[in-house]
Formats: C-alpha cells, sequence, structure tokens
C-alpha cells in the first residue's frame, strides 16, 4: 500500500470511529525533513495534539496490522487532548515572550528554502535561528520556530530580536563540558542496563571496570539541558576560554545540534582531510536527519580569536 493511500485509509477510518473531524498536514522540521501529522479536531478547542504517521506507516510495511495502529492512534490522541483552550497569548504577546526567547543554530545550506520564511543570522555555513520555549500546564514543554510573520505581529526588528535571544541563551543556557572518556563509560552502562531490561543478558551481569579507559584531550561540549547543545560553539567567548583552559588552539567536530566535539590542535595526528570523511561518514549513517548540523571540521585560532571552516 502506497503511504498516500496508507494516510487516507487512516484518516478516514479514525474520522468514523471519533466522530470529529480529522486534519493531514505536512509539517517541515530540520534539514528538509517533511514529516505528516494528524489531529482529530474537538468542538470548542483551540489546541489540539499533533500525531505524526511517518513512523506508524513504516511499521505497517513492516507487517502490522492497519487496526492495530488505528487504535494506538486513537488512544495516543485521547491521551494528549487538552482539556481546556490554549492562552494565546503567551505567545503573541511579546511582553510575555521575550523571557523565553533563544536561539539554536542549524545548517544553513541544507535550510535554504526554509530560512527563507524564518529570521536568521548567517555564521559560517550556519544559520542562527530563534525559538520560543513554551511551558504550559495543558499542552506541557515545547518550541516554536519563529517565522518571519511573527516577528511582523509583535513588532519587532531582526535586532531586537538577536540581541535578547542572544543574552538569554548565553545567560540562562550555560556550557557543559565533559571528556569523552566519560561519556564513553556512561553509554555503556546505560546499554547495560537496557540489555537487561530487553533479558539479553543476566540481572546480575556487571560491567566491566572501565575506568582505566581514557580518551585523551576529547571534549563533549553541549548546554545544560543537552537540547541545542551546539549553540555553545557561537557563545561569545566560550572557544577563548576552552583554548586558554588547553593551552592551544582547537580542532572541532560537529556531533549534532546538540553538540560538539573539539580537541587541542596539537593531538590531532590524522589528516584534516580524513577527519572530514569521518565527520561525513558518521552523519550519514549514525545520526538522524533532522539533528545533522554540518559535514565540516572547524579551527580555531586562539590568538586571532578567529573559528574557520578547514577546506
Amino acid at each position: 500500500m502506497q503511504k498516500e493511500v496508507f494516510i487516507n485509509f487512516v484518516s478516514e477510518r479514525l474520522q468514523d470511529i471519533t466522530g470529529y473531524e480529522v486534519r493531514v498536514h505536512e509539517v517541515p522540521k530540520n534539514n528538509g525533513l517533511v514529516l505528516t501529522g494528524l489531529t482529530i479536531v474537538r468542538e470548542n478547542r483551540n489546541a489540539y495534539p499533533t500525531i505524526y504517521l511517518d513512523n506508524y506507516y513504516e511499521d505497517y510495511q513492516a507487517g502490522r496490522d492497519m487496526e492495530s495502529i488505528v487504535r494506538e492512534i486513537k488512544r495516543t490522541d485521547e491521551k494528549y487532548q487538552v482539556a481546556e483552550d490554549f492562552d494565546i497569548a503567551c505567545f503573541t504577546d511579546f511582553n510575555k515572550v521575550k523571557a523565553n526567547l533563544y536561539y539554536k543554530i542549524i545548517n544553513l545550506e541544507a535550510n535554504s528554502e526554509r530560512l527563507q520564511n524564518i529570521p536568521h543570522k548567517p555564521i559560517l555555513d550556519f544559520a542562527k535561528v530563534y525559538y520560543v520555549e513554551i511551558k504550559n500546564e495543558i499542552l506541557g514543554n515545547g518550541t516554536i520556530l519563529i517565522a518571519n510573520e511573527h516577528m511582523k505581529q509583535w513588532g519587532v526588528t531582526a535586532e531586537e530580536l538577536d540581541t535578547i535571544a542572544t543574552a538569554n541563551t548565553e545567560i540562562k543556557l550555560h556550557p557543559s563540558v565533559r571528556e569523552m572518556s566519560e561519556i564513553i563509560n556512561l553509554k555503556l552502562s546505560e546499554m547495560l542496563g537496557d540489555m537487561k531490561e530487553d533479558g539479553e543478558v543476566p540481572e546480575d551481569a556487571t560491567m566491566p571496570d572501565l575506568s582505566h579507559i581514557q580518551y585523551p584531550d576529547m571534549y563533549v561540549v553541549s548546554n545544560q539541558k543537552g537540547y541545542y547543545g551546539a549553540t555553545t560553539l557561537v557563545y561569545k567567548g566560550f572557544l577563548k576560554v576552552a583554548s586558554e583552559v588547553v593551552e592551544d588552539d582547537l580542532v572541532i567536530f560537529p556531533s549534532s545540534i546538540h553538540e560538539f566535539i573539539f580537541m587541542p590542535a596539537n593531538t590531532v595526528e590524522r589528516d584534516y582531510h580524513e577527519l572530514k570523511e569521518i565527520v561525513e561518514s558518521i552523519n550519514a549513517t549514525a545520526l538522524d536527519k533532522e539533528e545533522f548540523l554540518s559535514n565540516n571540521v572547524y579551527f580555531y585560532n586562539r590568538f586571532t580569536d578567529e573559528l574557520t571552516i578547514i577546506d
């Protein structure tokens, strides 16, 4: 069954079962990814949960029964339906918005079409874009990406938007720096826990002592939330401080929109072109499309305070 036929069947079946209007719409995401969202529209409500059908279609292709999928979507919708209207003033009133205004960086080229409708600031091969963090008892927590139309509604300029978002982000979302050895050992421990939960290993299984395993001079950087943490790469003064601590220039690898890795330049033994190939390979095989940031490798010169792309 083609995806379009699948979507039509699911939406019509849900409309028959619930008696409510069912709407299907495309939802653009980062890096050109477009998901298919479904909403079941209750009367007298101004907010509805969006359920994405893309993974359900993959389940169907893998052999899952269609009625089972429909029932799960219905249960999910009922679970997340709001009991009262959402107060849109928390987004339409800029005085309420600006305290929760932040920025993140995304890939410039991969989002070129979408950026036509989004205020942004180019930085190397990145685009600095802006979002509002929503904390709501009804809808839960989430983010809304700022579009040009929002700026017009608020009556603010791109410069004002950038000034407020930069201050909020760099003051409230402090950088988090951890050694690679700490990250690897933590991931291995988590893997063991998952294997126990899935019954793949006995409950009394233990992880070998890995404290001796070291990945010298590799540091993983994010922010304190671990979300959109690659922004710390362009925080004012951060790379300068990091280079002073390690007493060297920095070679930087983008892991995702959430984090990056840096090494002191004098510890990098591989050719930079080889490093770029490694980054490209990891991005292509181990990273979700929406989380991709860049295939480039970067160099920070501590004396000139300049970040550049390594050609």
